[in-house]
């Protein structure tokens, strides 16, 4: 499986945000992927919409439809 390289620059900070909230740095990074991919905005009216899995769909509330959402 793949395993990507983070970029030098950024451990420092995700090391002392882990740090900081008593966590793994790749149980934080982990967090800060899923939450990327599970908080979408619908492309017709914005809203933020919570997902439960990671799709390319969901309903939205206010457009009362599914949409395609975009990151």
């Amino acid at each position: 499986m793949y395993s990507p390289i983070i970029e030098d620059k950024y451990i420092p900070y995700i090391y002392r945000e882990a740090k900081q909230k008593n966590k793994s740095m790749k149980k934080l990074v982990n967090e800060v992927i899923e939450t990327y991919f599970l908080k979408v905005k619908c492309c017709n009216c914005l809203t933020v919409i919570e997902l439960d899995t990671i799709s390319e769909t969901a309903y939205c509330p206010f457009c009362e439809c599914e949409v395609f959402v975009e990151r």
